[in-house]
């Protein structure tokens, strides 16, 4: 009898254990996408316009990632490009809300890598998440200028990995503070004059022979939403 009374509170635990980790995968795994698309001829991105669906209800001391795909659905060569700006003040309630913002786009950190469909990796920031930061003295780009993120072909893809990295040291005053960035992509679609016919995406930043002839961009507001555990008195 005790035999089958263990046997059953190990079959719960581990239930609770799969539940536990099928709810993880879940709550950690939705994908974003920025897409060039072919009939509009402009960017555009899926779901929705707030691309960290990952970064809800983080925690000091957790890093949170978030794969964002772009795909070049329209028929001419496009060089992609990413900046980050302060998000407008139409976008909070009120002037306190934006400065706690701004405050903590600052304290917080970010890592963005771009995988290309052949495995190729390229890191391309690695600072504040305001994008105003020491990685240009590392040759990462401060995102706060536009940042190449490659030549994508007609139908290519690539990925970029977002990290985000919440200081364990971060507060009460940052309590269920919701903070708000603003990346812009912009891209210019490009004559395709090369010979050869094999490439994908192209991450070489000193390429002069294509020509861009028509330019687009697009906006989006990415939200973080931070929840800090109360110290107790």
């Amino acid at each position: 009898m005790r035999r089958k009374a263990v046997k059953k509170v190990f079959t719960i635990f581990l239930i609770s254990i799969i539940l536990i980790f099928n709810k993880f995968d879940v709550t950690y795994s939705q994908e974003s996408f920025v897409i060039y698309d072919d009939e509009s001829s402009k960017i555009v991105t899926l779901v929705g316009d707030d691309l960290f669906l990952n970064f809800k209800e983080v925690y000091p001391g957790e890093v949170r990632t978030q794969e964002i795909k772009i795909h070049n659905k329209n028929k001419e060569t496009i060089g992609l490009y990413l900046r980050a700006e302060s998000a407008d003040k139409d976008k909070f309630e009120s002037k306190k809300e934006q400065v706690i913002s701004e405050e903590l786009i600052d304290l917080l950190t970010i890592k963005l890598t771009l995988k290309l469909e052949n495995d190729e990796e390229k890191l391309i920031y690695s600072g504040r998440l305001s994008g105003d930061t020491e990685g240009k003295e590392k040759n990462f780009g401060t995102m706060i200028n536009p940042i190449l993120l490659g030549e994508f072909k007609k139908n290519s893809k690539a990925r970029i990995l977002a990290e985000i990295y919440v200081p364990e040291s971060l507060g009460n005053k940052y309590q269920n503070v919701t903070s708000k960035i603003k990346w812009i992509f912009s891209c210019d679609v490009k004559e395709n004059l090369y010979s050869n016919k094999n490439y994908n995406v192209v991450t070489n930043d000193s390429m002069n022979i294509i020509i861009p002839f028509i330019f687009c961009m697009l906006s989006v507001i990415a939200i973080i939403l931070l929840f800090i555990r109360k110290i107790k008195k």
